[in-house]
């Protein structure tokens, strides 16, 4: 069946509010909710979820990905892996959607996905103490190790129905960046710091040579991180002030929405209307739709 076939979208057991802040909605309902990503061919977004409570490093098997409108229906809570195979998600975090696959990391595994058959197949990646986040740039995947304090990078990303390993190589390893969010298209990477330690992390660019250019000195426990389309504005989200912020060219961060309990690894897309971020709250089993006007 094709992807713009939606499955009935069920929305029974999750509730709805607005919160105190303008053009902002939360929805409740999930379970432990770590990630979420905008697929810009179907315009849906893509949420993995931990289900078995807030324990990130537990191997139970009980984690999936699950399949929302903008608005924050659910069009397929289970949509991932196919419950019709013996494919298993653990604690499924950072997503990245291109085309008609997706990626998720996976404590210590990276998955790929084809949205239309779900087939899926995982890599392990040697090393790797707790991978957290995925992009994807010019057919390579860059791979966050937060616990490893390293960046992994993966040629060629479409290894699905390859027969062979894909090149993997290590950027950016012990810089003391405790790598947690990643982003960008072209060019650097930008990447967010979060020390399991309690301890301050920032922003800051990396290339894929592994150079280090810090954009924002140590500031919290920084989770995701996205741009706008211009590049001209970053945002992100920090556990230790429960704040998403936004912080431009040289600027200093400002706060967009606070109240949260644990800001994870959120969703950025764009339109005429102006900008609009789906981003999951881990600890609180919530997701925040914040719309901000141009």
């Amino acid at each position: 069946m094709k992807r713009i076939a939606f499955a009935l979208i069920a929305i029974m057991s999750l509730s709805v509010s607005f919160s105190a802040f303008a053009g902002e909605k939360i929805i409740s309902g999930f379970k432990n909710p770590e990630s979420i990503a905008y697929d810009p061919v179907n315009n849906v977004l893509y949420m993995s979820e931990f289900g078995s409570g807030l324990m990130p490093a537990e191997k139970d098997g009980a984690g999936y990905i699950r399949k929302l409108s903008l608005k924050g229906e659910t069009i397929e809570e289970r949509f991932l892996p196919d419950p019709k195979t013996k494919m298993v998600l653990n604690k499924p975090k950072g997503i990245a959607v291109k085309a008609d696959k997706l990626w998720v990391t996976d404590i210590d595994v990276l998955w790929e996905f084809n949205l239309d058959t779900k087939e899926g197949k995982k890599i392990s990646l040697q090393g790797a103490q707790f991978l957290n986040d995925v992009i994807v740039r010019d057919g390579t995947l860059y791979v966050s190790d937060t616990q490893g304090d390293q960046i992994f990078q993966i040629t060629p990303a479409d290894y699905l129905a390859r027969s062979h390993r894909p090149e993997i190589k290590v950027i950016a390893k012990g810089k003391g960046l405790s790598p947690n969010g990643l982003c960008g298209e072209k060019g650097n990477i930008f990447v967010a710091g979060y020390d399991f330690g309690g301890g301050d992390r920032g922003l800051y660019s990396v290339s894929t040579k592994g150079e280090v250019k810090v954009l924002l000195p140590p500031f919290g426990q920084i989770d995701g991180i996205a741009h706008t389309k211009d590049g001209q504005t970053i945002f992100f989200s920090d556990w230790k002030t429960k704040t998403l912020y936004k912080m431009k060219d040289k600027g200093k961060p400002e706060a967009v929405a606070t109240g949260f309990e644990g800001p994870a690894d959120f969703a950025l897309w764009e339109d005429d209307k102006g900008i609009h971020i789906a981003i999951p709250d881990l600890a609180k089993n919530e997701m925040r739709l914040i719309d901000i006007s141009k």
